[in-house]
């Protein structure tokens, strides 16, 4: 499979949307409060969830724009099908294999947005509300408890 050819389209059930966002709510309950208010979780400029995978492609979430360290990472607690569908075709889509990066997710894409031109990776009808306004409630929700 090319680029050039039209992504996937994912069947992503109410399911498999409920296990995403649980992960990410768990990830954020063992975080402190100082980790919770410096996330990167949603990019606002792309109007998307920010995940970034490591050089294995194991999903975390980051605090910069740019390289994370190794240190100041957060692993998501559990991966569902979702970020499996997303890190297969992280690997199918892209020219530069297996070497980590950031995926942005919205309600009907997954996407990395290289320098030179956005790959979409994957396509989906988000099957509840925006993702984006879910993924940003959460994580104000979290930083209430």
């Amino acid at each position: 499979m090319t680029n050039h050819q039209p992504p996937p389209n994912i069947v992503v059930t109410a399911e498999h949307a409920a296990e995403f966002i649980q992960s990410i709510r768990d990830t954020l309950k063992g975080m402190s409060r100082e980790q919770k208010e410096g996330v990167r979780l949603v990019v606002q400029k792309r109007q998307a969830v920010a995940i970034s995978c490591d050089g294995r492609n194991r999903p975390f979430l980051g605090y910069t724009a740019g390289y994370n360290q190794p240190d100041a990472r957060t692993a998501l607690r559990s991966e569902g099908f979702v970020l499996r569908e997303i890190r297969q075709w992280l690997l199918v889509r892209r020219k530069r294999g297996p070497k980590g990066g950031r995926v942005f997710i919205t309600s009907d894409r997954a996407f990395t947005a290289p320098e030179e031109e956005p790959i979409i990776l994957c396509t989906w009808q988000w099957p509840r509300e925006d993702l984006v306004s879910e993924v940003l409630a959460l994580l104000e929700e979290s930083l209430h408890q």
